[in-house]
């Protein structure tokens, strides 16, 4: 699932607004923590060189800062921030972004001692986003190569002050490449060509492509297996669901982090996104995701040495108006789709301002191994 721009959007102009009026940055002193009611079990492991992120969206008041610092206080190490090539460069060769959201995230991110794991989406899930002069042409059209490495030119000279985690070079890609081998192999010889080029430019800065787990361990394995050889990290979305957005059991967990182990056994695994729904529509409960959470960090810890990052999305319930914008974007109505998108969250939305008991868990999780 994309962290689609309009919701970065909101995000940024909130930040911007913050700053503009000269709010303090600076984190207040947070709430008394809770605590979750399902007890860690067993031996857990620390936490170690392993990164906790949760995927913050705006908290129910509206309030970005005060989610950034529950979210920080909850264990989180990085943020991530997806943005589409198209909205980057308006025009051949020109970068017209509006709002800046990378100059936003250099004045914010820096302040708070936060690295930034970065999305610049050539392909977000089903959506092609090449600038309208390049969609007839294919990925490995040297042109389409070239645009894509001014555009990372542009991306890093705005982040100046900014540590960034990570780049991910497309999110969800197997959602519009499909099992077409043809695409395939067009979009691996630019990425390729991408990897290459951030090595010789910023090669700190680990480079991956976000694939979903389906396709990861399903009929596409030998395909994306072809695309990872360049991979500097391996870059998996979670979403245990069946194909009609029922959840499956909390501890499926286990199996799937075992079988992605198994296909990348010398590789360093990135869960960019990790979630489960709440909402009885996916035939889940809030106990449920709560479960989930603690299942997720008891796999974890079997695999702490192979899969070094998770990011939970998202901190808050989304409110109907993004679900309604994320529906017109994947052209998908489906009520089970809509209801996975609504309940994902840690906490509630639309005004509650409660967590709900996943987070609790979350905190708990991440208290005993020492984040």
């Amino acid at each position: 699932m994309s962290t689609h721009s309009k919701l970065s959007l909101l995000i940024a102009t909130l930040l911007l607004s913050a700053l503009a009026c000269g709010e303090s940055t600076a984190q207040t002193e947070p709430a008394p923590i809770k605590t979750g009611s399902i007890q860690p079990t067993g031996d857990v492991v620390p936490a170690g060189d392993r990164i906790l992120s949760i995927a913050v969206n705006e908290a129910e008041d509206g309030d970005y800062n005060n989610a950034f610092f529950l979210a920080r206080e909850a264990g989180l190490q990085t943020v991530s921030l997806s943005l589409q090539w198209d909205e980057i460069e308006t025009a051949p060769g020109v970068y017209a972004p509006e709002p800046n959201f990378l100059e936003i995230a250099n004045l914010y991110y820096p302040n708070q001692n936060i690295p930034l794991d970065l999305m610049i989406g050539a392909i977000d899930t089903n959506n092609l986003r090449l600038p309208d002069d390049l969609r007839d042409k294919s990925f490995d059209d040297p042109e389409v190569v070239e645009r894509y490495k001014a555009l990372l030119d542009y991306v890093f000279s705005q982040l100046p002050e900014t540590e960034v985690n990570s780049l991910a070079v497309g999110n969800e890609i197997n959602a519009w490449l499909g099992d077409d081998p043809g695409k395939w192999k067009e979009y691996t010889i630019f990425y390729e060509a991408i990897v290459k080029y951030m090595h010789a430019n910023w090669p700190d800065v680990p480079v991956g492509s976000k694939v979903m787990y389906s396709a990861m361990a399903g009929d596409l394995e030998p395909l994306v297996t072809s695309l990872n050889t360049s991979s500097d990290i391996i870059m998996v979305t979670y979403y245990p669901l069946n194909e009609d957005f029922r959840v499956q059991d909390p501890e499926v967990v286990h199996r799937d982090f075992q079988t992605i182990a198994d296909i990348y056994p010398d590789r360093t695994i990135w869960f960019m996104e990790i979630g489960y729904p709440s909402s009885t529509i996916n035939k889940s409960s809030e106990e449920k995701q709560a479960q989930f959470i603690q299942q997720a960090f008891q796999a974890w810890d079997t695999h702490a040495d192979h899969i070094q990052l998770l990011n939970f999305v998202w901190l808050t319930d989304i409110p109907a108006d993004q679900v309604s914008v994320y529906e017109e974007y994947y052209g998908l109505s489906d009520a089970g789709f809509l209801a996975y998108l609504a309940s994902l969250g840690l906490r509630y939305g639309e005004g509650s301002g409660s967590d709900k008991p996943a987070f609790l868990q979350l905190i708990l999780e991440a208290e005993a191994r020492g984040w």
